[in-house]
């Protein structure tokens, strides 16, 4: 089933080569290993003068982050923080949801958790 369909593409971009010979053993006549495509581009730039209060705000706490998480870690990341914050003075826990639509959810709970 796969191989008809892949057939059909005039090419077809793959990760890694590995990548590259499993489409080909599937049925994909043109495979180009390309890379990942978000690791290709250069980070935004961000301006020291704005970075500068951030970096003095966190320099001497402990700072763990749940990064691109989905519903329901984050009831587990307010867990982890509740269980860390007596031992760990000053824990920030940093949030980043995968889908940024879902901060004010997540900062509701957090807010509820205390």
């Amino acid at each position: 089933l796969i191989g008809g369909l892949l057939s059909t593409f005039q090419i077809t971009l793959a990760q890694t080569e590995v990548d590259a010979e499993l489409l080909r053993r599937l049925g994909a006549p043109r495979v180009v290993s390309v890379g990942n495509l978000k690791f290709s581009a250069e980070p935004p730039p961000a301006a020291d003068d704005a970075m500068e209060p951030l970096r003095a705000s966190l320099a001497d706490r402990p700072v763990w982050m749940l990064a691109s998480s989905h519903p329901g870690e984050d009831e587990i990341a307010a867990a982890v923080h509740t269980a860390l914050a007596p031992v760990l003075p000053g824990l920030l826990t940093v949030i980043v949801p995968r889908h940024a639509h879902r901060g004010d959810a997540i900062a509701e709970l957090m807010r509820a958790r205390g």
